[in-house]
Parts: structure tokens; C-alpha cells; sequence
């Protein structure tokens, strides 16, 4: 559904939009549209494949429903038009499985195991002033648009995308005044506040700088000032065993 709007431009900002709209042959308001979808899709993403293993096989390479881990991710961001994905690896099987079957999608190898924290360091500052991270045994419903637009809206260092989850003592658990993000305590075994982190998240520069890539990251989030909490209740799994396998959507 579109919905009219009006709004106020500069003279000469308009008359560059109206000679560019007509050299594409498209109306005024199409190119505009274009140009704020653009400001959205053009945030990189990062996918931190697991390190871990289900049994002999890497859980990026895992079969969920007819499809691997990583499959689910890609055609799922894809899905939502997010068409810089990039894929950090220490793995050569998911390094070789992605490469040989989407050829627009970018592979960072590393040739030694790197923490999570090490992973978005390294890459997250050569892909942008900010880029959206998933975890790579995480798959979710979340409607990413939606999250890019919060994250902006409210100028954060970093945003959280957050859920309510029982019990909350296996992962790492926000405390919000507002949706700012005053406390994060990773597994705590007491906490009045059961929104949980689901492993996606959006990144700045100014969240990169304050963490150290020696720990989890997860473990320093209150260095980062200024961050903002997302609620979502839609579909989450984390595969960590051979029975979150077996389960079905």
C-alpha cells in the first residue's frame, strides 16, 4: 500500500531530481521513492558464521526444513532487498559452499579463528558507517526495513534487536527505559527483565571503537553509550543441537 505525501525540497535539489527522473523515464516521486529505499538496502550486511559444530557438520551447513542454514539467511535477507551480504568464515566448506552458489555474495575468509568480537573489528571497518550483523546458527522473522528505520529514527550507536524469551538465563538480557538500552548482563541468573538478545544487531563506527576483539562482544555492550533496543515477537530459532534440527517452522 502507498500513501500520499507532501513535502517541502530545495529549488535546486528538485530541478536535479526532475532532470535525472527524466533521463530514466520514470515520475518525480518514483525516483524519489528509489532514492529512500536506496538510503535503506545500501547497509552491508554481516553474517558471523558459527564456529561450532551439529555433529560433523559446520551449522551454516546444516538442513532446516529442506535448506541449509546459510541458504535460509541469504534468500531471507535477499527477500527484503539487502543485496550486500557478506559472509565471515573460517571455514572452507562454507567458504567453497558459498562461493560455488551465489556469486554476489562476498566471502571474508579468515585464515585463523578469530572471536565474534574479531570478526565484526576486522571486517566492519571496511564495509561502511554502519552495517546490520546476524549470527550465523540464528533465523529470524524480523522485518529488517523496519529495524534500519528504528535505528535511524532514534541515531543510535547500535541497535539491539531484542525478544522475550523463557528462560532468559541462556542468553543475554537487556534492561530498556524507553527503548534505550540501559543495561545488558550476558546470562544472568536473576534479571526482572526478560527481553533477550537474538543475535542481530546494527553497528556504527562508534560502537566498533569500543570493542575489544579479544572478548565476546556481547560482554561489553555496556561500553557502548548510546544504544537503542528493538522489540521483536515474531520467529526466532537458534540451532545449538541436533534436536533444534528436528523441529519444524
Amino acid at each position: 500500500m502507498k500513501r500520499k505525501i507532501s513535502i517541502t525540497v530545495d529549488d535546486q535539489i528538485l530541478r536535479q531530481i526532475d532532470k535525472i527522473s527524466e533521463r530514466k523515464g520514470i515520475n518525480r516521486s518514483r525516483y524519489i521513492e528509489i532514492l529512500l529505499k536506496k538510503d535503506f538496502e545500501d547497509i552491508p550486511v554481516l553474517i558471523l558464521t558459527s564456529k561450532g559444530k551439529i555433529g560433523d557438520l559446520y551449522k551454516s551447513l546444516i538442513e532446516f526444513n529442506g535448506k541449509k542454514l546459510i541458504d535460509h539467511q541469504i534468500k531471507y535477507l535477499k527477500r527484503q532487498d539487502f543485496f550486500n551480504i557478506n559472509v565471515a568464515t573460517d571455514s572452507e566448506p562454507v567458504k567453497d559452499y558459498v562461493k560455488l552458489n551465489y556469486k554476489t555474495v562476498n566471502v571474508l575468509f579468515e585464515e585463523e579463528r578469530l572471536t565474534s568480537s574479531g570478526s565484526i573489528k576486522r571486517w566492519g571497518s571496511q564495509l561502511g558507517k554502519e552495517f546490520l550483523v546476524m549470527h550465523g546458527d540464528v533465523l529470524a522473522g524480523v522485518e529488517l526495513k523496519q529495524l534500519v528505520a528504528f535505528h535511524k529514527e532514534n541515531k543510535s550507536d547500535m541497535t539491539l534487536v531484542l525478544k522475550t524469551m523463557n528462560p532468559f538465563n541462556k542468553y543475554g538480557v537487556a534492561v530498556l527505559e524507553g527503548s534505550t538500552v540501559k543495561k545488558f548482563t550476558e546470562k544472568p541468573q536473576n534479571s526482572d527483565s526478560h527481553l533477550c538478545f537474538t543475535g542481530i544487531s546494527i553497528f556504527t563506527r562508534q560502537a566498533l571503537d569500543k570493542i575489544d576483539e579479544t572478548e565476546h562482544y556481547t560482554t561489553q555492550l555496556n561500553k557502548i553509550d548510546y544504544k537503542h533496543g528493538y522489540i521483536f515477537e515474531g520467529f526466532w530459532k537458534r540451532f545449538e543441537t541436533e534436536e533444534d534440527i528436528k523441529n519444524s517452522f
